[in-house]
């Protein structure tokens, strides 16, 4: 009987704890958001909540590096809004995406590395840029994205699942020009199994660019182009 009840509490506590508010957020509706640009991400379904900005930005000056002892301590916490009404708490850690130098030279640009304490088995991969936050949130229940609800505005955000937005007048042509009768067909085998990676991470180091036509095209700047470029998705 004891150890029935200490279940029900456990499971009681569980629940208050998954739906209570966080420091960081706040739910509220369309009618709130005044439009700051144009919004290009429209789900079918999705949670609308506000960013307390200042907040986020101190929680996150306290990030430990990632590969320090103090980031294997997993005390830096983060709450996130979740799309169905919870908050899910993740352990996280500062994990630059770009070169030192460039990480010196944009500190304004920030990237992060997550871990699911209530969901153990969600990763999470985040960023704080002047064009505001960013989250993506991977987990068998369901891929998650966090972002502003319209463009320009760093303070709203839709939290949403990734099945539950559907891109459209999205039609791809790969306009990459190959003589289809001299280049080979590459060749795989689909019987032979992959190699494998081993338990060691591999760090690799990847050039990104941008033609001058997307910078137009985005009406943006180079600096602007570059916040881009270094988003988690």
């Amino acid at each position: 009987m004891k150890n029935l009840l200490l279940v029900l509490v456990l499971t009681i506590l569980t629940g208050y704890f998954a739906n209570a508010k966080s420091d960081l957020w706040t739910d509220i509706s369309e009618s709130q958001i005044t439009m700051v640009g144009k919004r290009y991400i429209i789900p079918d379904s999705n949670r609308i909540v506000k960013l307390y900005l200042s907040l986020m930005r101190s929680l996150l000056k306290s990030a430990p590096m990632e590969f320090t002892l103090i980031a294997d301590d997993g005390e830096s916490l983060i709450t996130l809004p979740m799309p169905d009404e919870t908050f899910q708490k993740f352990k996280f850690w500062e994990s630059p995406t770009m070169e030192p130098e460039f990480q010196t030279k944009y500190p304004e640009i920030r990237t992060y590395t997550g871990q699911g304490i209530d969901d153990p088995y969600a990763t999470l991969k985040f960023d704080l840029t002047p064009e505001g936050f960013h989250a993506q949130i991977l987990s068998p229940n369901g891929r998650v994205f966090i972002d502003p609800h319209n463009i320009g505005d760093i303070y709203d955000y839709i939290s949403y699942y990734s099945r539950n937005f559907k891109k459209v007048n999205t039609e791809f042509e790969c306009q990459l020009l190959i003589n289809e009768y001299t280049t080979p067909e590459p060749e795989y085998d689909n019987d032979m199994p992959l190699p494998p990676s081993g338990p060691q991470l591999r760090t690799y180091r990847l050039a990104n660019a941008a033609t001058g036509m997307y910078i137009y095209e985005l009406k943006i700047n180079k600096f602007v182009s570059i916040k881009k470029m270094v988003l988690i998705k």
